[in-house]
């Protein structure tokens, strides 16, 4: 499954609480068949052990990260977007994203975000991160924020930024994609 379409994180979070509960159950029986062996907990078991322990914190730690974000469900119903990227999740400056829909149109970047506790403060870090993303990339977009899907979807079909082209449309899209998790 691609980075951006629909359910990738659903796909990534099962894949993710997949590999650290078996790098787990492989730190327990390298542990626990090392001790068995020697007797002692001071073998190169423990060492193995360890160095397994490793990966299942890296990948139990992404699985949280992603646990967080939850999906709308009508979301898919309503927004019919070919070129669009569902559920990214952006990490910008010690924050975590979480972006339902991003269009990347050929006039603005649109993004639909409904998560949060803080939606308003947000909603002005998103789109600073977002454009921060961008002109590190030597690009400079109009981004917009939606907050709620009635207001994406008026935004969606308007046009009144300037018109961007299919290769920077593009770059935009591979910006986003190596961004986000």
């Amino acid at each position: 499954m691609d980075k951006g379409s629909k359910g990738y994180l659903a796909n990534e979070k099962r894949k993710h609480l997949l590999y650290g509960f078996g790098f787990i159950v492989a730190f327990i029986v390298i542990y626990v068949s090392g001790i068995l062996l020697t007797g002692t907990n001071k073998n190169y078991g423990t060492i193995m052990a360890v160095l397994v322990a490793l990966p299942a914190a890296q990948m139990l730690s992404k699985y949280f990260s992603i646990k967080a974000y939850k999906p709308l469900d009508n979301i898919t119903s309503q927004i019919h977007d070919e070129g669009g990227l569902f559920n990214l999740m952006i990490v910008f400056e010690k924050s975590v994203y979480y972006l339902d829909h991003v269009h990347v149109g050929p006039t603005n970047l649109l993004v639909l975000m409904v998560q949060g506790d803080r939606l308003k403060q947000e909603r002005a870090r998103v789109k600073l991160a977002l454009k921060t993303i961008m002109k590190h990339k030597g690009i400079q977009v109009p981004v917009k924020v939606c907050t709620n899907i009635e207001e994406y979807l008026s935004l969606f079909s308007s046009n009144d930024c300037i018109v961007l082209n299919d290769k920077v449309i593009e770059d935009i899209r591979q910006i986003l994609l190596r961004n986000s998790l």
